[in-house]
């Protein structure tokens, strides 16, 4: 029967619809073991909207670790401690602020609440006055004794009483500000167990092969034969395999892969664009089955491989030694010295030796105490020598022989005139005998005698004058002369005139003759104004070290004196054909360069730079690029800082022919050892230059 339409009027209400399903919510700490109630170590979240029966995707409900917030401000600084006076009995603090503190108010100020009551203590010392020492707090008691602040909780306070009940815990103060002062480092705690034993390293390579020996050891004697061992199991099979059986038939080919997509089109390059990734291999097809096995075949001719040996039998006793074999030959004498033997033992001690006869000396004669037969002695006084002979002392001589000064006159040969010279005898050569003659007998000895020597006194050839002679004197009367001016009287000074000269021709402009005052020889010399081609003028030159050159033939200039250090070169362009410049290539000076700094012109002009002791980064600016500059880099320490040299503000560095941009560097990131680059200066305008720097070895990089 079918059931009674139900006739509503419009718009209103349905029947009531079945409950729907209550989202179930669950927590997971792992994403696998789940609960209903949250906890703070959860991690997942999942949900069901059918009572539980199915759930949904695990959520990860937790934000990954934000950043560590910013450091807060650091609090204002607390006041200090003013000064300290006793009140009563009690010490008041005024602090920096004027805010006042008693020692019983900072006690309690500082500590949790107040124990029980403990027993009273003995009354202690009391304090009566307080003052500041350096840091510290001074007090002085009644009893005259002091305690400092730093240990007056221990020595103001009597006994200890009795620990008090534990008050209540107090609320957690507000978290301070992390500390910019570091606690002290905890103790070392103690050593852990020892890890297990890491695994062998690997076997190091077998040591070269010794030398062989050049000395044969002596042989051992042989051992007994040994048993023989257990014969060994029969060895397998034939090694030779029977007819192969049929192949099976092969798998079926995997299907090809997809082609990978063609990579983009490059743009125009020399260089070729990237190859397209390839595609990707297709499966591998499955391995065809197993054909059958072949029929077994047939029994080898070939013996099967010999068996295992089986293990050595126990070595047998020792055998007896046999008997030594004949002597050999003696052989050749070596030309090899063998090894020095070991230094025998030391022998015995020998006898002592008989003594020898000794010397003595004294200012006296010796006493018999002294001295053994055959002993001497000397009397330094007297010079006498003594020989011991049969215990006495006896006089064997003197050493000392007579005077050599003389003491009287010598005799001379009877008959003797006083005062004559005594002369050796020709007869004898020893013998004095009287010369018969005195010393005033001889005349002083002359050395070399010239021609007027032991002349006589004469007016003849060969006779020398006497001082009185007349002839020396003014008395002597003149001779006549041929010169009319040679009178009788000498010539006076009225004489000599040029009339009279004249009159005797004597002026003239011939030989033998005096010139007149007029005389000149204008025919004969240039005027001092004439001008000498082959000639160059001193004038020329103006300062000191100027030269001299030729602009064209026979056409000399002047080359003023060049800057200091400069050379003079050959140079066609220039007027002269030379000219001074700056490029000092032969004479290469190292500058060593360790810290950042600027490089002067006279340090890239022909230099070699090193880095030699760098410990730290360095940068070294370059000067105005200009003419005629040129270094080189090479690198003397290693040292994991890098190396730059830096252009000027307008000049820029070409590295290896790529241009870089002005005021940029060139460098090495890693100073090594023996890396070297080349810099050289070279014009790009009219009156500007830039670098370019040229790779030697090492990695150098320019500035992007």
């Amino acid at each position: 029967m079918s059931p009674t339409p139900v006739i509503r009027p419009s718009n209103s209400p349905g029947l009531q619809g079945p409950r729907g399903w209550e989202v179930q919510v669950e927590y997971s700490v792992d994403g696998e073991s789940w609960h209903t109630t949250p906890t703070s170590s959860d991690y997942y979240v999942r949900f069901s909207t059918d009572e539980g029966t199915t759930w949904g995707t695990a959520w990860y409900i937790r934000g990954e670790q934000g950043e560590q917030g910013a450091t807060g401000e650091t609090g204002a600084t607390g006041a200090t401690i003013a000064s300290v006076a006793i009140v009563g009995t009690d010490i008041v603090f005024t602090k920096s602020d004027a805010s006042t503190v008693t020692l019983t108010g900072a006690v309690t100020t500082l500590k949790g609440d107040a124990g029980a009551d403990g027993t009273d203590g003995a009354t202690g010392a009391s304090i009566i006055s307080a003052a500041f020492s350096g840091s510290d707090i001074v007090f002085t008691k009644d009893d005259a004794n002091t305690v400092t602040l730093a240990d007056a909780a221990t020595t103001l306070k009597g006994p200890t009483g009795p620990t008090g009940p534990t008050g209540p815990t107090g609320a957690t103060g507000a978290t301070g500000a992390d500390s910019t002062v570091a606690g002290p480092t905890g103790a070392t705690g103690p050593t852990g167990p020892t890890g297990p034993t890491g695994p062998t390293g690997p076997t190091g390579p077998t040591g070269a092969t010794g030398a062989d020996s050049t000395v044969v050891g002596p042989t051992g004697p042989t051992g007994p034969t040994g048993a023989t061992g257990a014969t060994g199991p029969t060895g397998a099979d034939s090694t030779v395999p029977g007819p192969t059986g049929p192949t099976g038939a092969t798998g079926a080919t995997g299907a090809t892969g997809a082609t990978g997509p063609t990579g983009p089109t490059g743009a125009d390059s020399t260089v070729p664009g990237p190859t397209g990734p390839t595609g990707a291999t297709g499966a591998t097809g499955a391995t065809g089955a197993t054909g059958p096995t072949g029929p077994t075949g047939a029994d080898s001719t070939v013996a099967g491989p010999t068996g295992p040996t089986g293990p050595t039998g126990p070595t047998g006793a020792t055998g007896p030694t046999g008997p030594t074999g004949p002597t050999g030959p003696t052989g050749a004498d070596s030309t090899v010295p063998g090894p020095t033997g070991p230094t025998g033992p030391t022998g015995a001690t020998g006898d002592d030796g008989t003594d020898g006869n000794t010397w003595y000396s004294g200012s006296s004669d010796p006493s018999d105490e002294s001295g053994v037969d055959g002993d001497f002695y000397l009397n330094t006084t007297s010079w006498d020598v003594f020989k011991k002979i049969s215990g006495e002392w006896s006089l064997q001589g003197n050493i000392k022989g007579a005077s050599g000064e003389g003491s009287g006159d010598v005799v001379g040969p009877e008959g003797a005139t006083a005062g004559n010279l005594a002369t050796f005898s020709g007869t004898s050569g020893k013998i004095i005998q009287d010369s018969g003659s005195k010393v005033a007998d001889f005349e002083p000895a002359i050395g070399a005698k010239g021609t007027a020597f032991n002349k006589n006194f004469g007016s003849s050839a060969g006779d020398v004058c006497q001082g009185n002679d007349l002839r020396l004197s003014d008395a002597r009367t003149p001779t006549t002369h041929g010169n009319d001016k040679h009178s009788a009287t000498y010539i006076t000074s009225s004489d000599v005139t040029y009339e009279n000269l004249s009159a005797n021709g004597d002026v003239g402009s011939g030989s033998s003759q005096v010139a007149q005052g007029d005389h000149n020889h204008d025919s004969d010399y240039a005027s001092a104004s004439h001008y000498h081609d082959d000639v160059v003028l001193k004038s020329v030159g103006t300062t000191k070290g100027d030269i001299i050159a030729f602009t064209a033939s026979a056409t000399p200039a002047r080359v003023g004196v060049g800057t200091d250090t400069y050379l003079l070169v050959a140079d066609s362009s220039a007027t002269p054909g030379v000219k001074w410049t700056n490029r000092i290539t032969s004479l290469i000076k190292e500058v060593v360069k360790t810290s950042t700094g600027n490089l002067s012109t006279a340090e890239v002009s022909g230099t070699i730079i090193n880095n030699y002791g760098q410990s730290k980064d360095v940068t070294l600016t370059l000067p105005t690029a200009a003419e005629g500059m040129s270094f080189m880099v090479v690198l003397g320490t290693t040292v994991a800082k890098y190396f730059r040299i830096k252009a000027n503000t307008s000049d820029k560095i070409y590295l290896d022919g790529v241009a870089g941009s002005d005021n940029k560097y060139v460098g090495i990131a890693s100073a090594k050892i023996g890396a070297m680059i080349s810099f050289v200066t070279f014009q790009t305008g009219a009156s500007s230059y830039d670098w370019v720097a040229t790779t030697i070895s090492g990695t150098w990089e320019a500035q992007t």
